[in-house]
């Protein structure tokens, strides 16, 4: 299903913006909403993934061998949760879980959280 409905405002100029709605399967997951919201005036993006379906829980194991490995999308539910015991590092579900990033990102947010704490 690909969908675009144009409604107001922008979050940031106030102005008329565009939602595009798109179901995709991904693998390991079931269906998924999409939602982009482009706005043409001041640029504004902003992308959201819903998941339409519910599966077991289930654990995937991804050994970092090469600093290539380190650039593996890692897909995850906002229920789930991210361990790295190498490096101390646990990504605890949470209000603003991200569901797609690369592995770096999510390690580099967790090693600056914990070192601030």
């Amino acid at each position: 299903m690909d969908r675009v409905i144009r409604a107001p405002p922008c979050l940031q100029c106030s102005e008329e913006i565009e939602y595009l709605y798109k179901t995709v399967e991904i693998p390991y997951f079931s269906d998924a909403l999409i939602t982009t919201v482009i706005c043409g005036s001041c640029g504004f993006r902003s992308v959201d993934v819903m998941i339409l379906g519910e599966n077991e829980p289930a654990r995937y194991t991804l050994a970092i061998s090469s600093p290539e490995d380190m650039e593996a999308r890692v897909v995850r539910s906002t229920t789930g949760t991210i361990e790295i015991p190498e490096l101390g590092i646990l990504i605890e579900p949470g209000p603003i879980c991200e569901g797609s990033s690369p592995m770096w990102r999510e390690c580099l947010s967790a090693s600056e959280m914990s070192s601030t704490a």
